[in-house]
């Protein structure tokens, strides 16, 4: 490691965008009324609870909350119901077609997926619909990664991860239908603010710490983790998705390199086979880059970026505190056998480290501590919950491949 403010910055964000002043509806107004003062007496236990009676439309249940009151019991329960699900020949999800769901809006869209906002007809929730074309999924060979990715997602549960809540198929589409997660990526929030308070990226860390806990605890390796990937809710908590490329491992080692570039460990890149331990030095990168501004790494292409990440030293900025960076130098070992969340202790190393010392993981996975993202959120404009013009349809006939996705 090296330490220099001087050092060269390759910031990959170019502009600050400020948020507009805009109406709100009632709910919204009340689910984001959020102050910072040195003195609260409110508490963010108190705004879930309200959230949940004023805002039950994106997504939350009416059945009276448990708390999860032991973090290892709840492990072991979870990883049952995670391998109940996983074996089970059938879908569990409640069966569900195009007409149940209502079009709101466009929300986004990638390689191979449109992204929209619907809302179920029955209960007046609203909802994401990842919607995949039959045609570009055969196409670029990723039929075996959606199966994969569906067969996760609709057995995973916990509060920081993304899961299916129904899916279902037509002609032309393959239809996931997940959390509407309001806040958006992590992402445009490094994009505006261009670096993190170290006490907000604690906030976001310590839930992403938990998520891959659990993940690891049922034999997941994510292997794409990312700002892109961690998304945020309405009550500014995070829920880690896209897991198109999660593999169920358990304690075993894989080979195939996949990923992002500037996010990949040292032994993914080196093709000696890598275990679990890739994805903490992923946690490491996502680190680093909440608290500077940008990842470690930096190069304009694969190769150089893949030399840096195997043979260079990286720079600490010397506004990092001495906790974030001992951290750090724990995550982004090469060797993964000396590597934090990899060592005998496994993540207690890491949950015990000082960086987290005012965490309370019992509070923090009840989702009752503070939220700071709250306060950097752009709020959804009053209209945003409004029925918006359907794209039109470009229709496709059935095709030879119909039959390849029998059995989504």
């Amino acid at each position: 490691m090296q330490n220099d403010s001087q050092a060269e910055r390759t910031p990959y964000y170019r502009t600050n965008v400020s948020g507009n002043k805009i109406k709100l509806s009632s709910p919204i107004r009340e689910i984001y009324r959020y102050k910072e003062h040195e003195n609260r007496d409110s508490s963010q236990a108190k705004n879930v609870l309200q959230g949940k009676k004023l805002y039950p439309e994106l997504g939350r249940s009416k059945t009276k909350y448990t708390p999860i009151r032991n973090i290892a019991e709840y492990l072991v329960k979870s990883k049952a119901n995670f391998e109940k699900r996983y074996n089970s020949p059938e879908s569990i999800m409640f069966p569900v077609d195009e007409d149940d769901f209502e079009f709101i809006r466009f929300m986004g869209k990638g390689a191979f997926s449109i992204v929209n906002m619907v809302r179920k007809i029955d209960n007046g929730m609203y909802y994401a619909r990842k919607e995949m074309r039959k045609n570009h999924i055969f196409a670029n060979n990723k039929i075996s990664e959606v199966k994969n990715e569906k067969k996760i997602l609709e057995s995973l549960g916990f509060p920081f991860i993304i899961n299916l809540k129904f899916h279902y198929q037509d002609y032309m589409n393959i239809h996931f239908i997940m959390p509407l997660m309001i806040g958006g990526e992590l992402y445009i929030y490094m994009k505006k603010y261009g670096r993190l308070k170290e006490s907000t990226a604690q906030f976001l860390l310590s839930q992403l710490v938990l998520a891959l806990e659990y993940l690891h605890y049922l034999g997941l390796i994510h292997r794409d983790l990312k700002l892109e990937n961690i998304l945020i809710d309405h009550f500014g908590y995070i829920k880690l998705g896209d897991f198109g490329m999660c593999k169920y491992i358990k304690q075993e080692r894989t080979f195939t390199i996949c990923g992002t570039a500037e996010y990949l460990a040292p032994e993914v890149i080196n093709h000696g086979g890598y275990g679990l331990a890739a994805d903490w030095w992923s946690f490491g990168i996502i680190t680093y880059e909440l608290c500077s501004g940008r990842t470690p790494f930096v190069a304009n292409e694969f190769l150089k970026i893949f030399h840096l990440i195997t043979h260079d030293k990286y720079i600490i900025p010397n506004h990092f505190s001495y906790t974030l960076a001992d951290l750090i130098g724990h995550l982004l070992e090469r060797n993964p056998t000396k590597r934090y969340g990899n060592l005998e202790n496994g993540i207690n190393d890491i949950k015990g480290h000082d960086f987290f010392k005012h965490i309370d993981w019992l509070d923090l996975i009840n989702r009752k501590i503070d939220s700071p993202m709250l306060s950097l959120m752009t709020l959804p404009r009053n209209n945003f919950f409004e029925p918006q013009n359907q794209p039109p349809i470009i229709e496709e006939g059935k095709t030879k491949i119909d039959s390849i996705f029998d059995d989504f």
